[in-house]
């Protein structure tokens, strides 16, 4: 009859051989996804962000155009 104890230690050892090494390539894959979605995430962010005054200027740039006309009719009439 084998000795338990030891027989009992190699078998626990084996079988948390494939569990930790699964663990860590799950561990591995799944940062890397995380780091890859935040660095996407981050260049969208980047892409789309806008300054408010530049929005305002845009904006002030658009109503000078839209009334530079009615300005010009006014100054007829006067």
């Amino acid at each position: 009859m084998k000795n338990p104890i030891i027989y009992f230690k190699t078998a626990n050892l084996k079988n948390l051989i494939y569990p930790a090494v699964s663990f860590l390539i799950i561990v591995f894959l799944v940062g890397s996804f995380y780091l890859v979605i935040k660095f996407l995430s981050l260049s969208l962010d980047n892409a789309f962000k806008t300054d408010p005054l530049l929005i305002q200027r845009e904006a002030v740039k658009f109503k000078i155009k839209e009334i530079q006309p009615i300005i010009e009719k006014l100054k007829i009439n006067i």
